[in-house]
């Protein structure tokens, strides 16, 4: 009944030496030459129940309802959803509450401001994040558990992936959700 959603990138092998240095001299590489995978895990069996591949400079928000539709279809029932700040938006929101969600909790960046919103479970939830932060973070601190997916995921099949062409690399991103 709760899942978390997150994306992590995977750079191409090939292309890893073309990045960018930061300051420790580690290789940056470059968004528009890597893949992007985004998924929704269960909080307590971790497992992965959608996953969907892009290139890296898109942005997550495209993502939130495909994911979330693919998890409902399943027949999951979805009580609680967690997301970072990349999944950010009045729309979200609105899905959230369409779908019944109603403790949805996808983290506000720090400029958020009460106004006029589409959904009223986003007004409520952002009055909680202003006033109350304690309870906010208090359920909004289960998002390491995907953290520890993509790690575990990055630690035994690599953090590059192999293919070439896009559909080939968005082959093995997906196999190495399975």
């Amino acid at each position: 009944d709760c899942v978390i959603l997150d994306s992590t990138w995977f750079c191409n092998m090939i292309k890893l030496s073309h990045g960018r240095y930061n300051k420790n001299k580690v290789n940056i590489p470059n968004l528009s030459k890597t893949r992007k995978l985004h998924v929704i895990i269960c909080k307590k069996s971790k497992i992965i129940i959608s996953a969907e591949t892009s290139i890296g400079t898109v942005h997550d928000i495209n993502y939130f309802k495909p994911l979330l539709d693919k998890a409902l279809k399943l027949g999951f029932k979805i009580r609680t959803l967690l997301a970072d700040a990349g999944y950010n938006s009045k729309e979200n929101y609105a899905i959230c509450e369409e779908y019944g969600i109603k403790d949805t909790f996808i983290d506000f960046k720090s400029n958020s401001i009460v106004g006029r919103d589409k959904s009223f479970l986003r007004k409520n939830q952002l009055i909680l994040y202003l006033k109350h932060p304690e309870i906010w973070h208090e359920s909004y601190d289960l998002r390491p558990i995907i953290e520890t997916v993509f790690s575990s995921m990055k630690r035994k099949g690599k953090n590059y992936i192999r293919s070439r062409r896009g559909i080939s690399q968005d082959s093995e991103m997906l196999l190495r959700v399975l």
